[in-house]
C-alpha cells in the first residue's frame, strides 16, 4: 500500500481529535508506539492510540484508549517520529510523523531523505458533563415540582410539553404522548422529537432509541448524537374473539417502558461551543411520560 495514502487517513484522524474544543472539561491526548502488528503493517510501521485523559494526570492510560490507528510503511520506506511542541502545527502539542524512501540503505530515515512531514496533536478541553452532578457549579438544575405528567387521553390528539432547556427562550424538545383503545384493542406510545437541527438526543450504539442513562455517567462528543424524532416507548394489546376462546396478542417497542429516574442526555450546539443538558424522566404503561427536573452545563 502506498504509504502517503495511508498517512492521507491519519490525517482525518488527528483534525478530528481536535473537532470539539471548550473551556471546561478534559483533554484528549495521543500517545505513540514505534511498533505496528505484523498482521496490521506486514512491512513495519508505527501504531497511533487516542483517547480521553479522564482522570487528568496528562497520560493517556491503556484503560482511556479509545481509537487506535496503524501508520504502516511501504517497501524500502520509513517513518521517524518526533514529539511536536505546543504551536502553529499541534496548539497543545503532540508528535510529528516524518516519512520517506530509505535512498542509502543504512536503515534510518535520513533528513535529506523525508518526503513527508504530518502531525498527530493532542486536543485541548473536551467539553463534557457528568450526568446528575448537582456539585458542579456550572451546571444549572431546574426541579420540576411538582412532576409535570404528559399522557394522552383516549382519540385525543396527540400530548405535547414543550422544553426550553437552557432557558434561552427558544424550545429545544417536545415530549408527545398518544394512546387510543376500544374493548378489542389498546394502542400508547410515547416520544421526544428535538426541536432544531442543532438539538441532538443521545442515543443508543445499536439502535436509533433515545440511551437510557443511570446517573454518573459521562457524555461528551464520543456519545452516539442524532436529531430529530426517537420513540421512547411503544405497547400494542389486541384482542381476538373466536368465540368461546379469547385470545390476547400483546408486543412492545423501544427501551423505554416503565422506566423510573433515568436520564436523556441532550447536546445543543452553539456558535462558540457545545452545550450539554439531560432530563429526568419516567415512562410508564408505554405511554405517559413524567418529566422531574433538567439541567444544563453553562
Amino acid at each position: 500500500m502506498d504509504i502517503k495514502g495511508i498517512l492521507v487517513l491519519i490525517l482525518v484522524f488527528v483534525f478530528c481529535n481536535q473537532c470539539e474544543t471548550g473551556t471546561d472539561g478534559v483533554n484528549s491526548l495521543v500517545s505513540i508506539d514505534q511498533s505496528a502488528p505484523v498482521e496490521n503493517c506486514p512491512n513495519g510501521g508505527i501504531t497511533v492510540y487516542s483517547g480521553l485523559d479522564l482522570n487528568r494526570n496528562n497520560i493517556l492510560e491503556p484503560e482511556e484508549i479509545s481509537e487506535t490507528t496503524y501508520v504502516c510503511t511501504g517497501r524500502n520506506a520509513l517513518l521517524r517520529t518526533e514529539i511536536e511542541p505546543e504551536g502553529q502545527n499541534c496548539k497543545a502539542g503532540g508528535y510529528k510523523i516524518f516519512n520517506g524512501i530509505d535512498n542509502n540503505g543504512d536503515g534510518q530515515l535520513n533528513d535529506n531523505e523525508i518526503q513527508d512531514t504530518l502531525y498527530v496533536c493532542h486536543g485541548k478541553s473536551v467539553q463534557q458533563l457528568k450526568i446528575g452532578d448537582l456539585s458542579d457549579p456550572n451546571i444549572v438544575v431546574v426541579d420540576i415540582d411538582p412532576d409535570t405528567l404528559i399522557a394522552g387521553e383516549r382519540y385525543e390528539k396527540d400530548v405535547i410539553y414543550n422544553l426550553d432547556l437552557d432557558n434561552d427562550g427558544l424550545y429545544d424538545l417536545r415530549f408527545v404522548s398518544w394512546i387510543e383503545y376500544s374493548p378489542s384493542y389498546f394502542k400508547g406510545w410515547s416520544k421526544v422529537k428535538t426541536h432544531r437541527s442543532s438539538v441532538y438526543v443521545s442515543i443508543t450504539d445499536t439502535s436509533d432509541f433515545p440511551k437510557i442513562h443511570k446517573q454518573g455517567d459521562i457524555v461528551n462528543n464520543l456519545n452516539n448524537w442524532e436529531s430529530g424524532e426517537f420513540l421512547l416507548s411503544e405497547r400494542n394489546r389486541v384482542i381476538v374473539d373466536q368465540g368461546d376462546t379469547m385470545y390476547s396478542h400483546e408486543w412492545y417497542d423501544g427501551i423505554w417502558y416503565n422506566i423510573s429516574n433515568k436520564y436523556l442526555a441532550v447536546r445543543i450546539d452553539k456558535e462558540s461551543d457545545n452545550l450539554y443538558g439531560w432530563i429526568m424522566i419516567s415512562v410508564s404503561d408505554s405511554y405517559a411520560i413524567r418529566v422531574h427536573e433538567y439541567a444544563y452545563k453553562q
